[in-house]
């Protein structure tokens, strides 16, 4: 009834394609049947999962129901037993296209097992790389798919993203139909297009490349984590797997690789913590120094500053392990950064003996040149600024010819916040412009984003208000859909501090509301509980005012990260 084509041709027939619905439309299906699931968190999530598919959530619905499962139950149920937790009918219907005459093509079925494992589907294009072998069959392939309804397609005419159902897929999944060798053949794949598309900062791929890993987000991560649960699961027992057309070392890369991707585009977590415990399991020290180093670094985008240290810590001391001194350096800044945000002025200085004593070793400019960014940001960091100016000179000289790199931009960072700390604005200003242009260079936007606000904080202290709020604005937007919740909260009081100025305290106080909203959901740091208390502060002085005539006083009494 779902297909695409006529069963025969001595009919006039009338095609009408029966997509999936609606979001707004599934949710009215399934509360209509179970109206306690309405104001569940998870219903709509589960929906998804169902394809929004009007007989699979009907059925789920029911079972929900009858059985006072709510959605999250249900969707963990789903996850874990796909089609075979509801009635054999839904089975049954799936199996009739798959079992179908016209599947026994050898292209189809390839096609459709492949299809099958991308939850996200591919474009038309981009099976080449899922399918090498189909190349030539894929026109054919894909005709009978359609004719069995088994495939849907979305998007541009000229390059649709063809799919199968998440219904259909659950079931593949479940009915045992795909084998560990298709799973295998797929990794292979996903394994060769990671790898094809790594790069780093600043080479002239760079940017094409996160683009080209963008296109295939969802299916690489999905791909990578089944690889890497599937490696732990059989680490004692290697000799069970078939004979596998990838290695630990193709794995661990991949893992590593997509965990820098997700670092550079949108900081995220999963790939990065199985990057790690595959790793760790393998005994693979450069691989886990490299995605401990990756985690750290994520950790500190979503405010997780203590898991940050310790991901840092244990990656600087694998690094000099192994007599990589160029990356321990690299991490030794990181891990100096954090102890900014943490305010563990023991351990920062410890840190810093560390990097001096290392520093006399160092032939390189390039490595002396991080040992003096480092000192300067842990002078800077103590409140000598003018010191820090000096050794940010000569990490500047040991840089010369050198760049723009991730150690170049963050010297650009440095010497900004340094002379904030001096209230020299014009010099700081100057020196966030161009930490702004390389890390843009660069296309890592959420370092970026943290020297645009740096960029707003200058002109908020040269007096453009207005300057100062489009940055800000344009700053909140990437922070908010990054998730980085500090800068989100940073970004928040910096606009509240604008309207200050502007005298329009309805916008005052809902700035320093969401400030401080921001503060409260990250953990005990200095920066943080800093942040909270200046908010409730500010927030308790708007209580007090009762007319135009006390503004002014107590805008005075206002506390701030910068006066």
């Amino acid at each position: 009834m779902r297909s695409n084509f006529p069963p025969s041709a001595n009919i006039d027939w009338t095609t009408h394609r029966l997509p999936h619905i609606e979001p707004d439309a599934s949710r009215q299906i399934y509360t209509d049947i179970d109206p306690s699931a309405a104001g569940h968190k998870a219903l709509d999530e589960l929906l998804a999962a169902l394809g929004h598919m009007p007989y699979a959530i009907s059925l789920v619905a029911t079972l929900g129901k009858e059985s006072e499962f709510p959605p999250d139950t249900l969707l963990q149920m789903w996850r874990e037993g796909g089609t075979g937790m509801l009635e054999e009918e839904i089975d049954r219907s799936i199996s009739l296209s798959v079992d179908s005459k016209l599947m026994r093509s050898p292209e189809a079925q390839s096609l459709f097992k492949i299809l099958s494992m991308l939850p996200a589907g591919t474009t038309r294009d981009r099976l080449s790389w899922w399918a090498p072998e189909l190349l030539v069959k894929l026109p054919l392939a894909i005709s009978i798919l359609n004719r069995t309804a088994l495939i849907a397609t979305s998007g541009e005419p000229s390059n649709p993203t063809i799919f199968v159902y998440p219904v259909v897929q659950s079931y593949m999944e479940h009915s045992g139909r795909i084998s560990l060798g298709d799973r295998i053949s797929l990794q292979e794949a996903a394994f060769k297009f990671i790898l094809g598309h790594k790069s780093s900062p600043g080479e002239p791929s760079f940017k094409d490349d996160l683009k080209a890993l963008m296109t295939e987000d969802t299916n690489l991560q999905g791909i990578l984590t089944f690889a890497a649960r599937q490696r732990l699961q059989n680490l004692d027992k290697p000799d069970d797997l078939p004979v596998a057309k990838v290695t630990d070392e193709m794995l661990l890369d991949s893992l590593v690789a997509f965990g820098l991707y997700q670092l550079w585009s949108k900081p995220r977590l999963g790939v990065a913590d199985l990057a790690v415990k595959v790793a760790r399991h393998l005994d693979s020290k450069h691989h886990l120094a490299e995605a401990l180093s990756c985690l750290g670094q994520i950790f500190h985008h979503l405010a997780k500053y203590k898991e940050e240290r310790l991901a840092l810590q244990e990656a600087r001391s694998l690094f000099r392990s192994i007599s990589n001194p160029l990356r321990a350096s690299q991490v030794g800044f990181l891990i100096a950064f954090s102890h900014g945000y943490h305010g563990d002025r023991r351990q920062l200085d410890g840190l810093l003996k560390e990097v001096s004593a290392d520093l006399t070793a160092r032939d390189e400019p390039r490595l002396r040149g991080i040992a003096q960014l480092t000192i300067g940001f842990g002078l800077w960091y103590t409140g000598n600024s003018n010191e820090a100016l000096e050794a940010l000179s000569i990490a500047q000289e040991a840089f010369k010819g050198i760049g723009p790199t991730f150690d170049t931009a963050q010297h650009a960072y440095t010497t900004c916040i340094c002379y904030l700390q001096l209230r020299r604005y014009s010099e700081a200003m100057d020196a966030a412009k161009l930490a702004v242009k390389q890390w843009e260079y660069l296309a890592l936007d959420p370092r970026a984003n943290l020297a645009r606000e740096l960029e707003g904080i200058c002109l908020l202290m040269l007096g453009d208000y207005d300057g100062a709020l489009r940055v800000f604005e344009g700053c909140l937007k990437k922070a908010r859909l990054m998730g980085d919740i500090l800068l989100t909260g940073q970004v928040f009081e910096f606009i509240a501090q604008i309207f200050e100025h502007k005298r329009e305290i309805t916008f005052v106080r809902l700035g320093y509301e969401s400030a401080l909203e921001q503060y409260k959901a990250i953990g005990n740091t200095t920066i943080a509980s800093q942040g909270r208390w200046r908010c409730e502060h500010n927030l308790s002085v708007l209580d007090k005012i009762q007319d135009e005539t006390n503004i002014d006083d107590l805008m005075r009494q206002m506390k701030h990260r910068y006066n």
